[in-house]
């Protein structure tokens, strides 16, 4: 196991800045997006959404997905694929605040659109692929979905823990949750765009 370890640090050790910047902003984003996300529908249906109003602005990240894919690979070969990245991460930062400023579900739907674009625009995986050497790639990539899945264990009781201090399941307090992310998704960006 110490071996094993030790391996796990040596890898990270050997890779470049670029990719140990984007493996951090991974693990605290996936945290901070765990927080909200078991709330998310909820939210939706408290402002106002039918069942079918939900499973509609629900599809609407996989129609965003789709619309980009083939611009964006013909963008990411023709472009500063960091500037790429550090858009699509600039993208991130307006979905939280988006849901918490929302008065109606509708308004979610754009959030969700955003969110699509920004996931496939902010992709970690073309950082992945172009930084990390061909003997530490499968490594690398299971470090980084590795230690970016361990605070997600926690996010859904931290969550809990802070809907029940803000009063309880209601709008106001699942805003409050995406306040929170917005900040951090703002203190990530800056930090990757320093680095």
């Amino acid at each position: 196991m110490a071996a094993f370890i030790r391996e796990l640090g040596e890898v990270w050790s050997r890779q470049k800045r670029n990719w140990r910047t984007v493996v951090t902003r991974q693990i605290f984003n996936r945290f901070f997006n765990e927080l909200t996300l078991q709330y998310t529908n909820i939210y939706i249906t408290l402002l106002g959404a039918s069942p079918v109003q939900l499973g509609a602005v629900n599809s609407v990240m996989g129609f965003a997905q789709a619309l980009i894919s083939i611009p964006l690979g013909v963008i990411r070969d023709r472009f500063n694929i960091r500037k790429i990245y550090l858009f699509g991460v600039s993208i991130l930062i307006f979905v939280p605040l988006l849901y918490a400023m929302a008065p109606r579900w509708e308004v979610i739907g754009l959030a969700i659109m955003l969110s699509g674009f920004g996931m496939m625009v902010g992709s970690c995986v073309m950082i992945c692929d172009l930084s990390l050497p061909d003997r530490d790639r499968a490594t690398g990539r299971a470090l980084c979905e590795g230690t970016g899945a361990l605070p997600t264990v926690l996010a859904p009781t931290v969550a809990a823990v802070l809907i029940t201090v803000f009063g309880g399941i209601s709008v106001h307090s699942i805003r409050n949750l995406y306040w929170i992310q917005f900040a951090i998704r703002v203190i990530l960006f800056i930090y990757v765009y320093r680095r």
